[in-house]
């Protein structure tokens, strides 16, 4: 007989997403080496890792990173579902941060960052960093050499902010030392490499100080060593400290750079490369043109991907309420050494202070051992200094320099040199100019912006246009269907009637019908010039023009944007339109059109709604600028008509009613004319933002007849507005009233009186006060405004969600036992065994079926739940578990999986006494009459154990043992204990309890068995019966009354 224990789970296999910020060419096959290194290694998770490349910190105050965080957040059901490389710039990095808390979304930087506000026990929880080197490291170790040197006067000089997104190791160093006063500073130079009076600084810097620590962080620090004249200060009797933030084997892998700073009173400090040269070897095998300058950031690269992997089999493969403190300490061993995390999450760095010999060899001097601290206001580590060499004996105080030193005149013939420069300065500013002029001259006859005929492909939907009907129609059907909306926005995209390909670039157009070959004027080819290098956030890119090649066709060719048009957002009803999306968008093409004003387009002569374009980061864009002039003269001169005749006409009376009242006029006084692409003027971009302005707060066509989107106006509208002076109409008692009132301002017919783009963005102020900054800007506001709310319950639904998985796991422990449940949670195989010795017993209900056909169900099911009950509570106070329950019967087995002994027979004794003891006292609810009587048979013996089955695993006994203890059971009179004589004579052994022999039973499939009755267990105050009872003092149990006992039954 076996007995198999059933429990089903489900394997899922998933895929995790890594979002890796850097635009670097390597840096993708970096990471995935990095993460195939790491599942070789067993310290990856198991699951499908997909890398996504994404480009991040491109301007100073980008915030690409974070705003694609927000996007992923918002589809998928507020949290970004990935894990975050980057980003390593310190604006989109400290924002990405403090989403990554609220998102417990994982985040590892590689950069050598410090952040002023930054405190380690408080801020950035998410985030880990694998740069191996620390600005307080930094710090720390100029303080002790300053210290073993006894420098005063010290000046730190270093570069302005070569990249803005990213800072510069002066403003970091001084906004640590600003904080913890650790070095006294005199006076700080930061240089502009590419334009610093040279001269200038060197006087200043001599001035001010005696010693100097310079910053390696230049793009060039060879020049700028020879600009600040290295040499002269080293051989004047200045102290020069060199900090590298980098390997001193990076800083000095040029000769000319070591030459140059090997001299007495010459230092660096950087920090410590291990295994230097090896490492590089080890990264060329797969990276064959990396160059020595790269080692750093192939490396801290390298460690963020493979810290990801660590984390992910430590518990945080996608989400981490504090991916910090689950990294605090840690160790993990790769190809490139083995790395420690401190308690502020970063690796745990060595420095050295460095100098030169004769031959431009560096030695070092001092070793700064980095050791993991309890975190204070500062950082989360100390350092031990290890000196090799005294510092001192590097040091030549007896060299004063002279007094021209300080006025940098020591050479005699600066007038000479002077009087060169400028004549050389001039004759190149001649020759610049020179080719400057050639040069755009030659550009724009090159006509770069000029698309070929075989670089450009027509995609076409002829049936586009009842298309876009039925999705209107079908929108305001939906409208009220929460459900549909939010789906409908999630997935919300343009629909293209046609587009274009440029090379494979997605682009649309604006088309022409061309009658004869066009030849540009040199005014024409410098304002398609112009067109072509505009560039600002919230315009697209120009593309060129397609002309001369297309059969009959001219095209203005611009970026795709898919998203959609503010048009389709302001008349789907669907789209919640509020203060945040209308200040933003409006905002953003008040700095569009301002853009287009300043600059040599002069406006953009096509405003309106369906051409102000939102992309996928929700920022809006003006498209189809600075054509309108262009293609009115070329129709003028009668090379282009409009394209009516084609499929897909481009400009409709639902357009052409948008053109201010005076440009109507011009091209048609009567107003009879087909609708057509019109001049366009700044004062007309002012009438359209009113238009589009409207159209955003009111949600309705500004012309439509009944304020329907289905409505189209026609030509009657077009003489309304131009003799009888038509505007939309104006709301009252709105709260944007002062918008309505400018926006009825922007239709004057007198085009001077129109109000400026600076009314508008003023205007915004005063209504939407709260509202500041593009979309993402007031996004990132808000969220942080509920912070302290979504925190609360990430931590509520976290506490839920623990204790859910609490009760998963009581109620696995009850169906299976725990050492077995244990092992596979964690995937781990459960090898089959035996066991040499176990215990296994039955108790069944006596008379169950009398009680059943006297019940309904419910009684019934209540009944047995009741009194299992009181029998597990009873297994709990013992090393046993409950196998199962079959109806009226329930077994327990002592032994296995635990092995325990010879107490697996003791422990099913004293169960069996105690539930025996249960039923003499047990009252059914539903039949109180009835009397429970129960018949326990136990045997003990060797049984086999294992786990089978894959989807549906069981915990299964085999063996003799299992049956013999069912035949034991029953074979057993009601409210007795049954056991067969071997396992009486192991009880014997004990002396502590009292057997009956009953005699010789017939049990099938064994045949003749002697068998014994187990009574009670004995206690102090009884003394050992006949040569039939065994028995010696113990233990801890209540004494039977005689009325219960069976003293020796014969059968």
């Amino acid at each position: 007989m076996k007995i198999i224990l059933y429990f089903s789970f489900v394997s899922i296999c998933k895929s995790v997403e890594i979002v890796l910020f850097d635009d670097w060419t390597l840096a993708q096959n970096i990471c995935s080496i990095a993460i195939s290194d790491a599942k070789a290694n067993g310290q990856c998770t198991s699951n499908y890792v997909e890398l996504t490349p994404k480009v991040a910190c491109t301007t100073e105050y980008s915030l690409k990173a974070t705003a694609y965080g927000l996007e992923r957040s918002a589809a998928n059901s507020g949290t970004p579902g990935v894990v975050f490389i980057g980003p390593n710039c310190q604006n989109d990095m400290e924002a990405l941060s403090s989403f990554g808390e609220v998102w417990s979304s994982p985040i590892v930087t590689y950069t050598d960052y410090y952040v002023n506000n930054f405190s380690p026990a408080d801020d950035y929880k998410s985030m880990v960093n694998t740069a191996q080197v620390s600005i307080s490291g930094l710090v720390e170790s100029i303080g002790i050499l300053i210290d073993a040197l006894s420098l005063q006067n010290v000046s730190l000089v270093g570069a302005d902010e070569q990249n803005p997104a990213q800072g510069s190791l002066l403003e970091d160093i001084k906004n640590y030392n600003s904080r913890k006063n650790r070095i006294n500073f005199m006076s700080y130079f930061a240089l502009d490499e590419v334009d610093s009076d040279w001269t200038s600084v060197r006087i200043s810097m001599r001035n001010f100080s005696k010693t100097f620590v310079i910053c390696a962080d230049f793009v060039d620090p060879y020049s700028v060593m020879k600009s600040l004249d290295y040499e002269e200060l080293l051989s004047s009797g200045f102290v020069v400290i060199t900090v590298a933030n980098r390997p001193v084997e990076e800083l000095l892998y040029q000769p000319s750079t070591k030459k140059l700073m090997t001299s007495k009173n010459s230092f660096v400090i950087a920090p410590i490369a291990d295994a230097f040269v090896a490492n590089l070897a080890t990264m060329q095998t797969s990276l064959s043109d990396l160059s020595v300058t790269s080692y750093s950031k192939v490396i801290w690269l390298y460690n963020a991907c493979y810290t990801y992997c660590v984390g992910s089999i430590s518990g945080a493969e996608t989400t981490s309420s504090d991916y910090r403190t689950l990294f605090s300490g840690k160790t993990f061993t790769n190809k490139y050494g083995t790395f420690t995390y401190d308690s502020q999450g970063r690796l745990l760095t060595d420095y050295a202070v460095y100098t030169l010999d004769v031959d431009n060899d560096y030695q070092m001097i001092m070793r700064l051992n980095s050791t993991a601290k309890s975190c204070d206001a500062y950082n989360c580590f100390s350092l031990s200094t290890s000196t090799i060499q005294d510092p001192k004996l590097n040091l030549d105080t007896s060299l004063v320099p002279q007094i021209c030193v300080y006025t940098d005149t020591c050479f005699k013939y600066w007038f000479q040199v002077y009087i060169v420069i400028l004549v050389l300065f001039i004759a190149c500013l001649v020759a610049a100019g020179v080719w400057y002029y050639r040069y755009r001259k030659a550009h724009l006859a090159s006509m770069t912006w000029k698309i070929g005929k075989d670089s450009l492909k027509i995609i076409t939907n002829k049936s586009s246009d009842s298309k876009m009907q039925k999705e209107l129609e079908n929108r305001m059907a939906a409208a009220g269907n929460a459900k549909t909306n939010l789906e409908h926005l999630a997935m919300k995209k343009r629909m293209f009637g046609s587009y274009a390909l440029v090379n494979g670039q997605r682009a649309e157009f604006f088309q022409f019908r061309q009658h004869k070959k066009i030849k540009l004027t040199d005014i024409q080819l410098k304002h398609v010039y112009n067109l072509k290098n505009v560039t600002h956030d919230n315009i697209t890119k120009f593309i060129g023009i397609s002309f001369n090649d297309y059969p009959d066709s001219l095209f203005f060719l611009y970026t795709l944007i898919e998203r959609a048009s503010l048009e389709e957002f302001a008349l789907d009803i669907d789209f919640p339109m509020d203060n945040l999306f209308k200040s933003a968008f409006i905002r953003d093409i008040c700095k569009g059109l301002q853009y287009l004003h300043k600059s040599p387009i002069k406006c953009h002569g096509y405003l309106l709604s369906a051409t102000c374009l939102i992309d996928a980061n929700w920022v809006l864009k003006l498209s189809f600028f600075g054509i309108s002039n262009f293609s009115n003269d070329l129709m003028d001169q009668e090379f282009l008509s409009p394209s009516h005749d084609m499929v897909l006409p481009q400009v409709g009376y639902n357009q052409f009613a948008w053109f201010p009242p005076e440009h109507l006029k011009e091209y048609d006084p009567n107003g009879k004319a087909s609708p057509r692409l019109l001049r366009g003027s700044s004062e007309g971009d002012i009438y359209c933002l009113g238009l589009i302005i409207y159209q955003m707060l009111t949600r309705i066509d500004p012309f439509a007849p009944s304020g329907s989107p289905l409505d189209r106006p026609g030509p009657s509208t077009i003489i309304d507005i131009m003799n009888n002076n038509k505007m939309p109409e104006i709301p009252t008692n709105s709260d944007e009233a002062p918008l309505f009132k400018l926006c009825e301002k922007s239709w004057s017919r007198d085009p001077k009186t129109r109000p400026s783009i600076k009314n508008f963005t003023e205007c915004l102020k005063t209504v939407y006060p709260t509202s500041k900054g593009n979309l993402v800007d007031q996004m990132m506001n808000m969220s942080r405004q509920y912070a302290n709310d979504l925190e609360k319950v990430v931590s509520d639904r976290a506490a839920l969600i623990v204790e859910a998985q609490q009760q998963a796991d009581n109620l696995l422990h009850e169906m299976m036992p725990v050492s077995i449940a244990q092992q596979l949670k964690i995937n781990k195989k459960v090898e089959p065994r035996s066991y040499a010795c176990a215990t296994v017993m039955f108790v069944q209900l006596c008379d169950f079926a009398i009680l059943t056909n006297d019940s309904t169900p419910d009684e019934i099911i209540l009944f047995l739940n009741d009194i299992f009950d009181h029998f597990d509570v009873v297994i709990k106070q013992h090393d046993a578990y409950k196998v199962e329950t079959t109806g009226e019967t329930y077994m327990v087995a002592s032994g296995v999986p635990n092995e325990n002994g010879d107490r697996h027979i003791h422990e099913i004794a004293e169960i069996s006494l105690k539930i025996r003891d249960i039923s003499y006292g047990y009252k059914v609810v539903h039949a109180p009459t009835f009397k429970i009587r129960v018949k326990i048979g136990f045997h003990a013996g060797a049984i086999a154990a294992g786990v089978i089955g894959l989807k549906s695993p069981r915990y299964c006994l085999f063996g003799d043992t299992v049956n013999f203890a069912s035949r034991m059971q029953s074979n057993c009179p009601p409210n007795q204990i049954q056991t067969s004589e071997q396992t009486a004579l192991l009880l014997f052994q004990t002396h502590e309890y009292k057997l009956v022999k009953r005699g010789i039973v017939h049990v099938k499939g064994k045949g003749e068995v002697n068998c014994y009755w187990l009574n009670e267990h004995i206690h102090q105050e009884e003394e050992p019966q006949d040569n039939n009872t065994f028995s010696r003092p113990a233990t801890k149990y209540l004494i039977r009354p005689k009325s219960m006992r069976v003293e020796n039954d014969e059968d």
